[in-house]
């Protein structure tokens, strides 16, 4: 990886989808937020690794699905704003979708366990803060920020209500996450140069 660049936003293409580099540029912004300590490069590719790259792909393929979720998502978005209580809406919405219900708890404030966009957003977030629809790995997510542990922001947990509408099924998800995993990433030198070169040699980039 080359040290120390500031890639422009020209983006990136992941087999055959399109990751706009402003959209990139954007989370980075956020995410630095709290992982000052990071540089540029470093910042976009755990941004890329942990979800935005798989989401590009996701949403890439389903369109439709994809607006659809959007929309509803905005719904979900706008009794939030309304006042009602993210809670109340986050168990709401596993209810009716027949998944799981929610629990509050503590995670790792990083893109690997926040995924990519969701983690930057909520570096940009306060205690009592929400924001969305964020395009996600899974979907689209409003999120809310509930508490942050003291300390160390790149360190401390974070507890989040996350209210996700997703494109298509779980399946449909774990097949971007896996082709992310393969796929090949062209673009120009200077946007490849967020992505470590052995990925690009192991994937069969050109670069």
């Amino acid at each position: 990886m080359l040290a120390g660049c500031c890639p422009r936003p020209e983006g990136l293409r992941i087999g055959s989808w399109w990751l706009p580099g402003e959209e990139l540029d954007r989370a980075a912004a956020m995410l630095a937020k709290s992982f000052p300590a990071y540089g540029p490069a470093t910042i976009r590719w755990r941004l890329l690794d942990g979800g935005m790259g798989a989401a590009t792909i996701l949403h890439g393929r389903h369109p439709e699905a994809s607006r659809r979720a959007h929309r509803e998502a905005e719904r979900w978005a706008a009794r939030l704003r309304a006042g009602e209580p993210a809670a109340t809406l986050e168990f709401e919405l596993a209810q009716s979708k027949g998944e799981d219900l929610p629990v509050t708890q503590f995670f790792p404030p990083h893109p690997a366990a926040l995924g990519g966009a969701v983690a930057a957003h909520v570096a940009a977030l306060e205690p009592g803060q929400s924001t969305g629809p964020i395009r996600t790995r899974a979907g689209w997510e409003v999120v809310q920020l509930v508490d942050r542990a003291p300390g160390d922001r790149s360190r401390a947990n974070v507890v989040i209500h996350r209210l996700l509408v997703r494109v298509g099924f779980p399946e449909d998800a774990a097949l971007a996450r896996e082709d992310w995993s393969r796929l090949p990433i062209s673009g120009s030198q200077e946007s490849l140069s967020v992505v470590p070169m052995e990925e690009l040699r192991r994937r069969g980039s050109r670069f």
